[in-house]
């Protein structure tokens, strides 16, 4: 069983005692509440979290990226939550259990903030739709007839 102690640095990072071995956690973000871990691009320095300002699409998101990442840039590291937290699900820092991964999804679906193009992805995928419903309804059609053909034949054969 892991147990935790205040870490010596003062930051809001805690030290998990396991095994005899001190291993400190990664500092938590404040918007976001996942750990901000180092860097995966670079690994000099750790991933800060922020919310965009601009006036797009994407008005309002949480981003992560490198400290590294300003001006002059000296990493490229970008992203946004949902690609940061698949992150950190593929790096085992954030084990996440399916009860608690559909509650996160329908949160997330809830407050993410809409762009122009997911009316075009629906009307897109409502084609793709309509398209394969309409080759099922041929596809059974054909079925039937060849069935009722066949059925007429073997009457007309008799």
């Amino acid at each position: 069983m892991a147990q935790y102690a205040e870490s010596s640095g003062g930051r809001r990072s805690k030290s998990r005692v396991h095994a005899g071995r001190n291993v400190e956690l990664d500092p938590v973000g404040e918007l976001s509440g996942f750990p901000l871990i180092r860097c995966p691009a670079c690994v000099l320095a750790r991933v800060v979290e922020g919310r965009t300002k601009k006036d797009i699409e994407n008005h309002g998101r949480l981003y992560f990226k490198c400290a590294r990442n300003a001006l002059p840039k000296l990493c490229g590291y970008y992203g946004f939550e949902k690609q940061y937290f698949q992150m950190l699900k593929d790096l085992g820092v954030v084990v996440v259990r399916p009860s608690q991964w559909a509650e996160f999804v329908n949160e997330e679906e809830e407050d993410s903030v809409d762009s122009p193009n997911d009316d075009k992805q629906k009307k897109a995928l409502e084609q793709k739709m309509d398209n394969v419903i309409w080759k099922m309804n041929v596809f059974f059609a054909c079925v039937v007839f060849m069935f009722v053909g066949g059925v007429l034949m073997y009457c007309a054969m008799k």
